[in-house]
């Protein structure tokens, strides 16, 4: 099994001569430089609030904030309002999450505390450099998703079911899989593979594939695999599911469902490893 993966670099600003404001934006195994933009800045929108951004080095001029903001939110004909300074750029990669984190220099009125703004990356080689989307703003937080393939990792070596991740030396093996049979079947398209294993009353033990949306209630029935009806066969072996839901989520949880959500159809081994990560989120 994997374990926790965590790798933390944290970046001072540097000043240039002609007042840009830089920061370094590379990790091991990531490198987001190609996203810094020199002419205009990564732009979204969302109801009467536009947001610019940018990475690696401040907001490019004409902007309603300074130089030193990273990701300035404004308003139509409003000031500027600093929810990024490029001095805060904190880059993280923890459990195959690849995190961009800015704190801004304006407080912000309903809590008196800095605003601050994460952004989520993914990899999608098909992106190319994609563009950052607001999924929420909760408090003072702004949480963006932007997949891109710049997002993508060449640390993950795949070798037949073995996943090695060339930076800590961990492995993850599917291998134990293949000692029993998996039925594949197409979900809203896309593709999952789910069987439970059941053992009746009488000792015998069944592999029950399931097709459908399992909510609570929901039963399964296996036709003989009851106990003996006393004519020379058995009755039926009726499954029943109880699906436990969590009553309240973690900041975190919430951003993980959003980030599993928001995934292609098709993954790469680092993003089937995010959405473990959701699941493991609730542990």
């Amino acid at each position: 099994m994997f374990g926790l993966w965590i790798v933390v670099l944290s970046f001072r600003a540097v000043v240039g001569a002609e007042d840009e404001v830089l920061s370094r934006c590379d990790i091991e195994g990531f490198d987001l430089s190609p996203l810094a933009l020199t002419r205009g800045n990564w732009l979204d929108r969302k109801g009467n609030h536009s947001y610019s951004i940018n990475v690696c080095r401040g907001v490019n001029q004409p902007s309603p904030c300074p130089a030193s903001t990273a990701v300035c939110m404004s308003g139509d004909g409003s000031e500027g309002v600093s929810i990024g300074e490029i001095s805060t750029t904190h880059l993280d990669y923890t459990d195959s999450i690849l995190t961009l984190t800015y704190t801004g220099s304006d407080l912000c009125p309903s809590t008196k505390s800095n605003y601050k703004t994460v952004i989520q990356f993914l990899c999608n080689e098909e992106d190319k450099e994609g563009t950052p989307t607001l999924l929420s703003s909760t408090g003072c937080t702004y949480i963006f998703l932007w997949s891109t393939k710049y997002a993508c990792s060449n640390r993950i070596v795949a070798e037949g079911c073995k996943l090695t991740d060339t930076l800590s030396g961990k492995s993850l093996s599917l291998s134990s899989l293949s000692s029993q049979p998996w039925t594949a079947h197409a979900v809203t398209d896309s593709y999952d593979i789910s069987a439970v294993a059941v053992k009746s009353l009488s000792g015998k033990a069944f592999n029950v594939p399931i097709t459908d949306v399992v909510s609570p209630g929901y039963t399964k029935t296996v036709a003989g695999g009851g106990l003996p009806d006393g004519n020379g066969g058995c009755g039926d072996l009726i499954i029943h599911f109880d699906v436990q839901f969590p009553t309240s989520l973690r900041p975190e949880q919430k951003m993980l469902l959003k980030t599993g959500l928001a995934l292609p159809k098709t993954l790469t081994a680092e993003q089937q490893a995010a959405l473990t990560s959701v699941k493991n989120a609730f542990a």
